[in-house]
């Protein structure tokens, strides 16, 4: 028996369960309804796609759906705290409000952002809306519903990615478990499906690309198709994963002509899927920011190249503190971040696990580490232009609205540049040190946002 729970014991993805399960509900429940940014929005969404609207409305030139009052008012109730940070608020006031009655004859038009989002990354929310709305619960349960059911996939879908990727485990664990992933993940956000989606997608890649041998099975081509394909659907920029294919060694598909014409179905199914999506929203009208003309701004980024490529080297180097300190954790609308002392000992860790995970028995070569670069890379810079041309004006000398989060779903494309077999470190002590470093620092990041958001006394 010994033998067997400390075989047990050692499994990566159990101490994420663990470690996962608690805190997250923790998170959960902790952070006060809507303070996750965007999650006001991304609860309309699922609310209507839980009502069987799946394509939003139009209505007088905003895109967006008729929802409860109750509902409406439920997203606004929280407002005063977003921008402020002195604003408080208490326990006792969110309980109250879970009694508060949904009404859905009464109804009003709501405009949102995310209205021409998929419902693919809304689909365990409104699954869990759908049952709440059945039942008549009231509408901020139906937003603790939402989270719950995201947090399960969530953590069901990073548990699958560590249990299936055949190196860096640890890694994926830190990476999976930093504050503001968690944070993500534990909320009504789109991002937690797409996050753990793209956890995923690039276990299964990594798998067949660095530790599978022999010919590659049609159940495996099938899974990569599908898995992209609703990678594609959460978040239209992480088509670019389809290009992890090229980690597959060409000899896998047993012709250089078969292997180019498998990535060929792969990528024209993602693009069809993202072409028919978009035909299909391509014209709700969606206003990301007051005075910005996308088409003008492309045509400034056409006519200047250079003077964009300054542009976007001139952000990264001026914000790149509070990008990566963001990155470990930067919490509610108006961000307030974690302190120095704790993103570095993280970011230290996350240096450490990267170096001392390699395995003597599998190697990513430097042609696969182009490609994990080539793509984390050029999805960066794809972020950066559209919130360029989406969230600025023209011919803006920085690049403003781009936001830590949005590099979760290609961090492990980063650190799996960093492997090695050099500095392999198998002790016993591992496994039990990340844990409880994981531990400290949810915890703490935890007792930080309790206080931003509750007041003492």
């Amino acid at each position: 028996m010994k033998t067997k729970w400390t075989a047990w014991i050692k499994h990566t993805e159990v101490h994420f369960a663990a470690v996962g399960t608690l805190f997250g509900l923790l998170y959960l429940v902790v952070v006060p309804p809507f303070q996750v940014a965007d999650e006001d929005r991304h609860y309309f969404r699922a609310f209507q796609i839980a009502e069987g609207h799946f394509v939003s409305e139009v209505h007088e030139e905003a895109a967006g759906g008729w929802l409860p009052v109750s509902v409406a008012a439920c997203g606004s109730s929280t407002n005063a705290m977003r921008w402020d940070l002195d604003v408080k608020t208490q326990r006792q006031d969110i309980v109250k409000r879970l009694h508060d009655p949904l009404n859905v004859s009464e109804r009003v038009f709501v405009g949102f952002r995310s209205a021409s989002y998929s419902p693919i990354a809304y689909l365990p929310a409104a699954a869990a809306m759908r049952i709440g709305i059945g039942l008549k619960a009231s509408p901020l349960l139906l937003m603790y519903a939402g989270r719950l059911a995201n947090l399960i996939v969530w953590l069901l879908l990073i548990f699958l990615a560590i249990r299936i990727v055949p190196l860096y485990k640890w890694v994926f664990f830190v990476l999976a478990l930093t504050p503001m992933s968690l944070y993500q993940g534990a909320s009504v956000s789109a991002d937690s499906v797409t996050n753990a989606l793209a956890f995923l997608t690039l276990a299964v890649v990594v798998r067949q690309g660095c530790s599978e041998t022999g010919p590659i099975h049609r159940k495996t081509i099938v899974l990569l198709v599908a898995m992209t394909t609703l990678l594609t659907m959460t978040k239209n920029i992480l088509f670019l994963f389809c290009f992890l294919y090229f980690l597959i060694p060409v000899d896998r598909c047993g012709t250089r002509k078969r292997y180019f014409l498998l990535f060929l179905l792969l990528a024209s199914i993602n693009l069809s899927a993202l072409l028919i999506w978009h035909w299909l929203v391509g014209k709700l009208p969606i206003y990301w920011n007051v005075g910005v003309f996308p088409e003008q701004q492309a045509a400034y980024i056409l006519r200047h190249p250079f003077l964009y490529l300054c542009t976007l080297f001139d952000t990264v180097r001026h914000y790149f503190y509070s990008y990566y300190t963001g990155f470990i954790g930067a919490f509610g609308w108006r961000f307030f971040y974690l302190s120095k002392w704790h993103v570095r000992l993280w970011i230290l860790l996350l240096l450490f696990v990267s170096l001392t995970e390699g395995r003597s028995d599998l190697c990513i070569s430097r042609r696969q580490k182009g490609i994990l670069f080539s793509v984390c890379a050029l999805t960066g810079v794809i972020i950066f232009t559209l919130l360029y041309l989406f969230w600025n004006p023209i011919g803006a000398e920085r690049i403003q609205g781009v936001q830590s989060r949005y590099f979760i779903p290609i961090a492990p494309l980063f650190f799996l540049c960093l492997y090695n077999r050099r500095f392999g470190v198998d002790a016993p002590i591992k496994p039990a040190m990340i844990s409880l470093a994981t531990t400290v620092s949810l915890l703490i990041a935890l007792s930080f946002i309790s206080q931003r958001f509750y007041e003492t006394g």
